[in-house]
């Protein structure tokens, strides 16, 4: 018995630590009005809508002058959500406002905001000194934040009292759920995400997050329709993981080559179809030159159904910060603020390569 609480323990004391991991900025960076940074924190990477993000750190006066911090704006935290420019500004906790810092001396900062959209969040260290703000997303963190959970297993369970599939139509059965405790895995929160519409009642298990509770079981139902249904999509998102291993790989080769700004090798990753005049070749060179970064935030696979050995097609999610040239067709070639959603094919050439062959808007 005392084996298995120790265990138990164990567990909870790592799954507490998945969650509560802190990304911290190393090292100390100096900005163009001479505050220094330093102890940058922000608690969680990854989070729920709803958590709470809590943000410090420090900035220590380097000059020999002292530095008046803006009465109106103060020391806050610069915050962005699905954006890398001035859109969706989600700043706060302005502190110091007015505040002389005498030279060598420093001040601390403390703030949290309750995350209430999900999407891609940005926070850094910002203040206004003399009119002017500090430079912008500073040595910025990045913190992924997921749609709520929802336990359809009991919400839904707990609610229908004639115990009818609201997918398929059929009679369910009553039993008891087990419940899990534990941090679910990017499959399982896939699992959630497409189990929703497709198969609400197919595991016999609740997630019940992290903290360890007295309850084992719940009562609730199960439908042997979901139940199927569910063992389909895992078999099949297995299948599709695995065939498309290769094509993804060079999918995400690719724009790691156009995030290094090589504009020469990214368009030896693209099919012949996609270069075959000197104006196509001409329009693709002026729109990749212009992409200042880009990174992949999701990739999964696209319209299976329309698979073949030799063409894959993926939904790729995607933040870019594009530079907007006067020469372009329309503003920043189509990438509007982030994310970019798009439908990318590749297709297997004469070489048995897999290159980029199509990207689409929409499907």
């Amino acid at each position: 018995m005392k084996s298995i609480k120790f265990i138990v323990s164990i567990l909870l004391v790592l799954c507490f630590f998945s969650l509560a991991v802190m990304l911290a900025y190393a090292g100390e960076s100096i900005s163009p009005h001479g505050l220094q940074l330093s102890r940058f924190n922000v608690n969680r990477t990854q989070m729920m809508v709803g958590d709470t993000v809590k943000v410090s750190f420090a900035l220590t006066n380097t000059t020999d002058e002292p530095i008046t911090i803006s009465s109106q704006f103060g020391v806050f935290v610069g915050a962005r959500w699905n954006s890398i420019s001035d859109a969706n500004n989600r700043d706060f906790g302005h502190k110091y406002k007015g505040k002389v810092l005498q030279p060598g001396a420093r001040i601390a900062m403390k703030a949290s905001k309750k995350l209430d959209k999900e999407g891609i969040w940005r926070f850094w260290p910002a203040y206004n000194v003399d009119g002017q703000w500090g430079p912008f997303r500073w040595n910025e963190i990045v913190v992924k934040v997921g749609a709520k959970l929802a336990d359809t297993s009991v919400s839904e369970s707990t609610s229908l009292d004639n115990g009818i599939c609201p997918v398929h139509g059929t009679k369910m059965k009553r039993v008891k759920l087990r419940v899990v405790y534990g941090m679910p895995s990017k499959r399982e929160f896939e699992e959630m995400r497409v189990g929703k519409s497709l198969f609400p009642y197919g595991r016999d298990y609740v997630l019940a997050g992290c903290v360890m509770k007295p309850e084992k079981f719940r009562k609730g139902f199960i439908c042997p329709q979901c139940v199927k249904a569910r063992d389909t999509w895992i078999t099949s998102k297995g299948r599709r993981d695995k065939i498309s291993r290769a094509s993804q790989a060079s999918l995400e080769e690719f724009f790691t080559i156009m995030n290094s700004r090589d504009v020469d090798e990214a368009m030896k990753s693209m099919a012949p179809t996609m270069l075959r005049t000197t104006r196509e070749r001409r329009a693709w060179r002026r729109q990749l030159a212009a992409i200042r970064s880009i990174h992949i935030l999701d990739i999964h696979p696209a319209r299976v159904d329309d698979w073949s050995g030799t063409r894959h097609i993926f939904k790729v999610t995607l933040e870019a910060n594009v530079e907007d040239t006067s020469d372009a067709p329309i503003p920043f070639f189509g990438w509007q603020d982030n994310p970019n959603v798009r439908w990318i094919t590749m297709e297997l050439d004469s070489r048995r390569r897999w290159v980029i062959a199509e990207i689409a808007t929409g499907q």
